[in-house]
């Protein structure tokens, strides 16, 4: 199954904002942790998405822009 592009791009940043909303809205433990670990999930997506592309970049240069922009995601 295929997300459109808005969509993909958008979820790891969902995720971080929504793990840093209930980690300072919610003082007990388990949502506080929970919240954590939902915003760590989505920064290593960030994060490794970025190496992916810029590694991608490096191999081909320009001439990949449509895998660089999240079009093809390579499955």
């Amino acid at each position: 199954m295929r997300l459109p592009r808005l969509v993909y791009e958008s979820l790891p940043v969902a995720y971080v904002l929504g793990g840093v909303g209930v980690t300072l809205t919610h003082p007990d433990p388990m949502p506080y942790f929970s919240g954590l670990l939902l915003a760590t999930g989505g920064l290593i997506i960030l994060f490794k998405r970025q190496r992916y592309r810029l590694r991608l970049q490096r191999r081909y240069g320009r001439a990949h822009r449509r895998t660089l922009a999240g079009d093809s995601p390579g499955w």
